[in-house]
């Protein structure tokens, strides 16, 4: 029984050390991120968010435009991957496999190059807003042709699921479509410049981070001398309450009342809610005076329950 006591009182000594450390933790960091790390009590948990959002900030590094130019020979390599790899996925015999071939053309990956000078890719589909360019614009190859877009718009890129502390989706304004283009190309300087954000390289992957608070908003990987950007399909999920739900979490409104919160239940006629119905249940009351006289004691017995 001693040895518990004594557990309990080393242990509250520890939990108030340990809060008085945090405390002066979050007076040690700047205020435009201690938002995301004032929730967490305990040094472990803090240091853990810590690690996870800003390991890599001291490491990061301006990325200045580049000029350079993709060899003619390593561009044709480039186009005869990419043409294997769609012949690949197409070469189907079931209809299964076909419509999951079909999903992942709509889905092609994005691939960071530090040459081009503007986003493009060559997938209509992707566009959640396109118009036409205002003025002509012509692209030049690394082959040294030069093609006109088609238009230009904005595309929103959701990062890859299994990255758990990316917090919104990526907007990538002014990307040019041009058709029967076979590759998703994402400009470095472009990126950098509208997000203002920096990109970190290794030689297995590369990290996307906001450069005011150092939050990770993209990742990706390297294949084949290339860096790929991780995303993940979008997926609708539609949930669909019930009214009985809907009336409980809005504090048991009356059926008028519910339809004019919910639009959507404007045809409903009625809502079984037994809170309701004896919540309005009348109590009926005790007679101020009887007519009939007990004949002997205790015959009549008044009491309040």
């Amino acid at each position: 029984m001693e040895d518990t006591e004594g557990s309990d009182e080393s242990r509250a000594k520890w939990k108030k050390l340990d809060f008085q450390l945090c405390v002066v933790l979050w007076q040690s960091i700047k205020p435009n991120i201690l938002g995301t790390l004032r929730a967490f009590k305990t040094c472990c948990s803090f240091w853990k968010k810590a690690q996870n959002n800003y390991a890599n900030l001291s490491k990061s590094e301006k990325l200045e435009k580049s000029d350079m130019k993709i060899p003619e020979d390593d561009y044709q390599e480039y186009l005869q991957w990419k043409s294997m790899n769609q012949a690949q996925s197409f070469s189907t015999t079931t209809v299964s496999t076909a419509c999951v071939s079909h999903s992942t053309a709509n889905q092609s990956p994005w691939i960071i190059d530090s040459g081009a000078s503007d986003h493009i890719t060559g997938n209509n589909s992707m566009f959640s807003s396109m118009s036409p360019l205002k003025s002509p614009h012509l692209i030049t190859l690394a082959d040294g042709s030069r093609i006109a877009p088609k238009g230009i718009g904005q595309v929103s890129l959701s990062p890859s699921l299994n990255q758990r502390l990316y917090k919104h989706t990526l907007n990538l304004n002014s990307i040019l479509f041009i058709p029967n283009c076979p590759f998703n190309l994402i400009s470095l300087s472009q990126l950098t410049k509208s997000l203002n954000c920096s990109v970190t390289f290794n030689a297995e992957s590369f990290v996307i981070q906001e450069c005011g608070t150092g939050q990770k908003i993209g990742a990706g990987h390297e294949s084949s001398g290339l860096y790929y950007f991780e995303t993940q399909p979008p997926v609708s999920c539609l949930a669909v309450l019930s009214p009985k739900l809907l009336h409980d979490r809005l504090g048991h409104p009356s059926l008028s009342k519910l339809k004019l919160l919910v639009p959507s239940l404007k045809n409903l006629e009625e809502l079984g809610c037994e809170s309701c119905q004896l919540g309005k249940h009348v109590r009926s009351s005790f007679p101020k005076r009887t007519d009939k006289r007990c004949n002997s004691i205790f015959t009549t017995i008044h009491s309040d329950i």
